[in-house]
């Protein structure tokens, strides 16, 4: 896997970084046989709002689950992060409402659902900020940069070999796309 490989190679002290700050909290979701299975670098600037078109996750969106295996993400700030630009995500409990209403679509920020509006929390931080991030699970976005701004983040994919989802929440994919 060349992704894999890549990683090594222009960040080879991530899974050091990674496993210094947060491998006691990886292991409880994880256990303790996970692995990297992706790093993507993503540089997001500002849209105007004339563009309605979705550029690179700023709708709404739930990842899904995609592998039978428990998986989560890391994201690392490489510069510092307002609630504009940070992080957009619900907690677990209303993200699971949306999914019993069967609101699992992409929403643009402005026809997302009402009864979620105003729910969602922001995750702003400085340089260098670590969030463990459960997308597969939680309706979240991309932030918006202010004119003039950027968001520059990391993004982490580790995947346990040996840990299953636990729960009853039993669909892999986008229930939309189950014919």
């Amino acid at each position: 896997n060349t992704n894999y490989l890549r990683w090594k190679i222009l960040f080879p002290e991530l899974k050091k970084i990674i496993s210094d700050e947060m491998d006691g909290t990886l292991n409880s979701i994880l256990g303790e046989n996970y692995e990297i299975t992706s790093v993507l670098w993503q540089r997001n600037f500002h849209i105007p709002e004339n563009i309605k078109d979705e550029a690179f996750s700023n709708f709404w969106h739930f990842d899904f689950r995609r592998h039978k295996k428990k998986w989560a993400r890391v994201m690392i700030y490489l510069n510092d992060q307002d609630d504009a630009e940070s992080l957009h995500w619900f907690k677990k409990e209303d993200s699971l409402m949306a999914i019993k209403n069967k609101d699992y679509g992409r929403y643009s920020p402005e026809n997302l659902p009402k009864y979620l509006n105003n729910l969602y929390n922001t995750s702003p931080g400085p340089l260098g900020t670590m969030n463990l991030v459960n997308t597969a699970d939680i309706l979240h976005r991309a932030g918006m940069p202010l004119p003039g701004k950027f968001r520059d983040v990391v993004f982490v994919i580790l995947q346990s070999k040996n840990a299953v989802w636990e729960d009853s929440f039993n669909f892999i994919n986008n229930p939309a796309d189950v014919t």
